[in-house]
């Protein structure tokens, strides 16, 4: 008996001739599988105005044609969805993708009859085609073809089994390996990016993004039901009404009654055969408890590690920053606003001749340490206006209350993101850095507007308020015009214009002296010469060249935006970049607003991408208005620049400092490294990602829910809570602080529960340090507190300023993690902090050494005379003896000569394990231990 061959299909007519004699069940299955693999190209359309709802249908009429076959007992599709096919205007991929959809649910009409299968075949074959008619530009329409003839073959050898329930890609379509998921990058891409955008409500990314995800599985599972059948066989038959979006019902507001349906309906538990009770269905069972594929994209609505709080004591850090270097904010009023602002370079303003620097914060962090994220916290706090959806952890931060965030800071932030990995392959760093950061800002200001009208949330200051109406459309245009202005001002670029101008003037000249005149209505140049030989020579010797030059003068300043504009830029002048130079800071200024740009992935970037980018924010792209966020690891960074200097490297840099290191203290004005994860935040984030959490009544609140942000959630009597409020609203740091640790005390001791103490306990110290992050007396006072190091301290005034920095932001750090820890010159705890960022900031691999290899305490001078019995005791012998050589850093560790007010206390192991916690060695390097041969000299 002959075998069947295999199918080979390449087109339509392929795929229709193949199923001409094949059951009609086939061809909706192969038809709503192809449309299902080209169903992530409609979802960028998200993004754009009124393109929910086309995400709405298709995700409709996709649903129903999986559902279709998955279910085929039951009945339901309505007759009306296959006249509800909408019409499209451009023939974009997403609408591609779209009418794949469409063509996918009309299959699934078709019953078993002979004119009804052969209409079925047609749709499929046709839905089938408009699947791969986006990929003929992308060469992937060859794999989607050749998944269709998988389908077919896997048809053919499994007649019994449902070709819907098996994986959506037969073949490996991932192009990578490190993806669990089997899904092609022009698939992944846009899929990962709805899901993870805060742009797109939370029920949209869960019932699409979910449900998708789901159905495809991965590369090791099969692919199941997000909701269950019931759900599913409910949402496939709701009517046409429920769809219909309107002005009171938007498409992400049906999205959301989908959740409320599921919600609503219990998993079907069908009778165990033996009369026991019955167990949960497996899709619900897998849904509760399976991990499928997690994208490693930053996701800023959720913070399961409690760092959002570390990211308010930074955003009230940057906050105080930009204050230092701005002052108050400028009127909107008068006509010296707009001439600032509003800037073209046609007329003469009074600048500073030395443009002070932008202020750049440098996060570390491992690798996957969650650097990106936390800058996403960072960047929300400084402008919580700008998104429609507002995280939970952001609500909870109580932004409205005077106390926790104060008014002056009520500003919205311009947010840049910029990728450096991405645009190392553009040459001059700065330029194409630069042109992000302009371009985005312009983006923000056309298109960004106050997403936070209603509720109690203020508005933003009126300095910074977001601008409506005709000012707000005269100010862009303006800028916009400006831009243009000044690049047409160009030195090198108007040489060009000056020949062409010279040419004109020179044509102009001869008729005027009479080279060329008029007679009898015709024009007559020099006597014998013919207009067609004198417009040949003008042409050779520079018309046609004037023209060229004036094109050409118009696309590279007008439009502008590529290496070659940089180009443009270096030249004509004395000094090539201080015209530019000056011309950032006025754009900056113009744009009104601060300006917060994070930059990501440096520590991915060569050496000569990462220094000339660094190099550029101190040298090229200097505003006080701009605070630079540079995440990466800083060994990479400091290595960078010891690579790119290597001929100097033989320099003396001062003991315990890298050659690399020396560069990047003048780059960064402050160093943050992410706190590491307690043991009870490392369970519950890995509890988490590797389980979704059961279901719950929804008039039931956990902990952190049924406490608001304050005290109000705390049952006190009258007296307790306005004393409370009144500690909290003293304006002076030192203060506040000493009256609520007398409050604490006081609470301690108190007949309270000891669950409402706890609960207050933290409630309050979380609003203290809170309030103590927007105090611009905290700074000045923790100056005064450290006066008792001072004879400890460098000499050099930038690490002094370094070291206050750190202190003042990492004190309010350490007592977010530990509620014994208070920020007083008194406390043996903080004094410990405050002589452990010396440590670190002047003795860095003596701190690394330390951090890394606590027990190195127990063989300082303090334990004298014990003996080494083990190789390791042997390493942290030696590391002792090599510290304890360093006089400045003995006095800090074991503070045998304090000053006065500080305790003769030394720092233990243990205190280091804490210190670790608060402030981990992510980067740096050990001190070398002698060698073999070193050690021999020295007992010789």
């Amino acid at each position: 008996m002959a075998t069947a061959p295999e199918p080979k299909i390449n087109s339509q007519e392929d795929l229709e001739g193949w199923l001409d004699d094949k059951p009609v069940e086939w061809a909706q299955a192969i038809a709503a599988r192809a449309a299902l693999r080209v169903f992530p190209l409609v979802l960028p359309v998200a993004f754009r105005e009124g393109g929910e709802n086309l995400i709405l249908q298709s995700f409709r009429a996709s649903f129903i044609s999986w559902a279709a076959r998955k279910y085929p007992a039951h009945d339901m599709i309505t007759p009306a969805f296959a006249s509800a096919t909408p019409a499209v205007a451009a023939a974009t991929p997403a609408v591609a993708a779209a009418t794949a959809a469409f063509a996918s649910a009309n299959a699934a009409f078709a019953s078993a009859d002979v004119n009804a299968v052969a209409s079925a075949t047609a749709t499929a074959a046709d839905a089938a085609a408009k699947a791969a008619a986006f990929a003929d530009a992308s060469d992937a329409s060859a794999n989607i073809w050749r998944a269709i003839s998988e389908d077919c073959r896997w048809l053919l050898d499994s007649k019994n089994a449902s070709l819907i329930d098996q994986q959506l890609w037969f073949i490996d379509v991932r192009e990578n390996d490190k993806y669990a998921a089997n899904l092609p990058p022009w698939a992944r891409k846009p899929l990962d990016h709805f899901v993870n955008s805060d742009r797109i409500s939370t029920s949209s990314r869960r019932v699409v993004g979910g449900w998708y995800r789901a159905i495809i599985a991965n590369m090791r599972k099969t692919p199941r039901s997000l909701f269950g059948e019931r759900v599913d066989i409910e949402i496939a038959s709701l009517p046409d009404e429920f769809w219909a979006v309107s002005e009171d019902r938007t498409a992400f507001k049906i999205l959301d009654d989908i959740v409320g349906i599921a919600e609503q309906i219990p998993p079907a538990q069908p009778p165990s055969s033996d009369g026991e009770a019955p167990s949960p269905t497996p899709e619900r069972n897998n849904r509760d408890t399976e991990s499928d594929f997690l994208p490693d994209h930053p996701d800023a609505m959720v913070d399961h590690l409690g760092r959002s709080e570390i990211a308010f004591q930074l955003a009230g850090r940057i906050n105080q920053i930009w204050d230092s270097q701005n002052g108050e904010p400028a009127s909107k009023h008068g006509l010296r606003y707009y001439l600032s602002r509003l800037w073209t370079g046609m007329e003469a303003k009074n600048w500073d001749a030395t443009l002070d620097t932008g202020f750049v914060v440098h996060i570390d962090a491992r690798w996957g340490g969650g650097k990106t994220n936390f800058a996403a916290y960072v960047t929300r706090i400084l402008n919580p206006w700008r998104d429609a959806n507002m995280p939970k952890w952001l609500s909870k931060l109580a932004l409205p209350e005077d106390e926790d965030w104060m008014e002056r800071y009520r500003r919205p932030w311009l947010v840049v993101n910029f990728n450096a990995w991405k645009h190392q392959h553009v040459d001059p760093p700065w330029w194409v850095f630069s042109e992000t950061i302009r371009r985005q800002c312009m983006k923000s200001l056309w298109k960004e507007t106050n997403q936070r009208t209603t509720g109690a949330f203020p508005d933003p200051l009126p300095a910074y308020d977001y601008g409506v109406g005709p000012a707000h459309l005269l100010r862009n245009i303006s800028l916009w015009l400006a831009e243009r202005v000044w690049r047409m001002q160009i030195g090198s670029a108007l040489l060009p214009l000056g020949v062409a101008a010279l040419t004109f003037a020179a044509v102009y000249a001869m008729y005027r002296i009479g080279w060329v005149t008029e007679k009898e209505d015709k024009l007559i140049f020099f006597g014998d010469l013919s207009a067609f030989t004198l417009a040949a020579l003008a042409s050779l010797f520079g018309g046609v060249a004037s023209i060229r030059g004036v094109i050409d003068y118009l696309a590279k300043n007008l439009f502008s935006g590529t290496p070659a504009a940089a180009q443009q830029f270096e030249l004509g002048s004395a000094d090539p970049l201080e015209r530019f130079r000056v011309h950032f800071a006025r754009t900056i200024e113009a744009f009104g607003r601060p300006v917060v740009v994070v930059v990501d992935d440096l520590d991915r970037c060569d050496h000569e991408y990462v220094v000339g980018l660094v190099r550029g924010m101190q040298t090229v792209m200097v505003s006080p208005r701009v605070v630079y966020l540079l995440l990466g690891d800083r060994d990479w960074i400091e290595k960078a620049f010891a690579e790119t200097h290597k001929p100097m490297a033989a320099i003396d840099v001062g003991p315990e400092h890298s050659f690399g290191g020396r560069f990047v203290e003048k780059a960064i004005q402050m160093s943050f490294a992410l706190p590491e994860m307690d043991e009870k935040r490392r369970a519950g984030f890995t509890e988490a990602i590797l389980r979704k959490p059961e279901r719950k009544d929804k008039s039931q609140k956990t902990a952190d829910e049924a406490l608001p942000p304050g005290n109000a959630g705390l049952e006190f009597d009258r007296e307790i809570s306005e004393k409370i409020d009144r500690i909290l609203r003293q304006r002076n740091f030192r203060d506040r602080e000493e009256a609520a640790k007398s409050f604490v005390e006081e609470v301690r001791g108190s007949d309270l529960p000891a669950e409402t103490k706890a609960a207050f306990e933290t409630d309050f110290v979380t609003r203290l340090a809170r309030r103590g992050a927007t105090d611009r007396s905290a700074e000045t006072e923790t100056s005064h507190m450290l006066v008792g190091l001072a004879p400890m301290l460098p000499g050099n005034p930038r690490q002094i300023k370094r070291i206050i920095n750190t202190v003042t932001v990492m004190q309010q750090v350490a007592r977010t993690r530990d509620e014994e820890f208070w920020p007083d010159a008194d406390d043996i705890k903080w004094q410990k902090l405050a002589r452990w960022v010396v440590v670190m900031i002047e003795w860095p691999q003596s701190w690394y050494t330390l951090t890394l290899n606590p027990g190195i305490m127990e063989w300082m001078p303090t334990q004298a005379g014990k003996t080494p019995e083990t190789p390791e005791d042997e390493t942290l012998s030696a590391y002792a003896a090599l510290i304890s050589a360093k006089e400045s850093v003995k006095k800090l560790l074991l503070m045998t000569a304090p000053a006065d007010g500080w305790a003769a206390e030394p720092i233990t192991p243990a205190d280091i394990v804490w210190l670790a916690g608060v402030m981990p060695a992510t980067s740096g390097s050990l001190l070398p231990l002698p060698s073999k041969e070193q050690k021999k000299e020295t007992k010789d």
